[in-house]
């Protein structure tokens, strides 16, 4: 797979964590593993950084040590994971890497050679030349998103799908939780994105973040920069999103938390649960 994988993490997913590492070790045994866990998280507890050190069996990085900025976003988790994503070469000491969310159960290889994950949706609002996005209007939302960041008109990545693109389609890469990535491209994405608008990254996205005109999305934000900034000629690898407790695709991803999963399912998973379960958080 990759020599090395940073895993993001926060109290939520704390045991979907262990399986998305368990399953880097099947298809990958060599790879070194660096967790980031966010403890900056309102659903953190005490002793949270210690028991991810014990039970994932991996360096672990708590998000403070290092990002303490992100404090910024302290009560919008959703925002903040992305942050955590954009400013990762400030906190691992590799060049390259491989990073992917906490959730991420992988089933079989990945592609050798560098890639852009994309799939195709369907478009969900109205394209902009009809009119401002409105909350919920996810592919609006981010299209707008991009075009406030790059100063650029949107237009989709450039690559090739294996079903007939319609109007009412898009291709994007925010639904799947993982990507190569290296330390160059993200400090160039955010020296330009600073010098375009003449602010400091972060408070960029500060000013932006209540506002529903935007939907912030930290990958589609990278691909589209390395595309058409740095263009850069992206080799897309057809990877959609599968559902947690399929056995189809390259990975599943789940969208609960870990509470709202049964203890019977974590069971019949092979997860040591009682330890940890009274500290879990019930929401994500």
């Amino acid at each position: 797979m990759r020599n090395n994988i940073v895993l993001l993490t926060y109290p939520g997913h704390f045991l979907l964590s262990k399986l998305a590492i368990e399953s880097i070790k099947k298809i990958s045994p060599q790879s070194n593993i660096t967790v980031i866990a966010d403890n900056i998280s309102n659903l953190t507890w005490n002793g949270y950084i210690d028991d991810c050190k014990v039970f994932y069996g991996v360096e672990v990085i708590p998000t403070n040590q290092t990002l303490n900025l992100l404090t910024m976003f302290k009560g919008d988790g959703w925002l903040r994971q992305q942050m955590i994503k954009l400013y990762i070469d400030t906190v691992v000491d590799f060049d390259e890497f491989f990073i992917t969310d906490g959730d991420v159960e992988f089933l079989e290889q990945l592609p050798d050679n560098k890639f852009t994950p994309c799939y195709v949706t369907k478009w969900i609002g109205e394209p902009l030349t009809v009119q401002e996005p409105g909350p919920g209007d996810v592919s609006s939302q981010q299209a707008k998103y991009l075009e406030y960041i790059l100063k650029i008109p949107y237009q989709p990545l450039n690559v090739e799908m294996p079903i007939r693109m319609t109007s009412e389609l898009c291709v994007a890469t925010s639904g799947v939780p993982f990507r190569d990535i290296d330390k160059w491209t993200l400090n160039e994405l955010r020296s330009y994105v600073s010098k375009l608008h003449c602010n400091d990254f972060l408070e960029i996205h500060k000013n932006i973040q209540f506002d529903t005109r935007f939907s912030v999305s930290e990958w589609e934000l990278i691909e589209q920069f390395k595309e058409k900034i740095l263009n850069q000629t992206p080799i897309s690898f057809y990877c959609p999103p599968q559902p947690s407790g399929s056995n189809k695709g390259i990975f599943t991803t789940c969208f609960l938390s870990d509470k709202q999963m049964t203890k019977e399912w974590w069971m019949s998973r092979n997860i040591d649960i009682e330890f940890i379960w009274d500290k879990l958080p019930n929401k994500k």
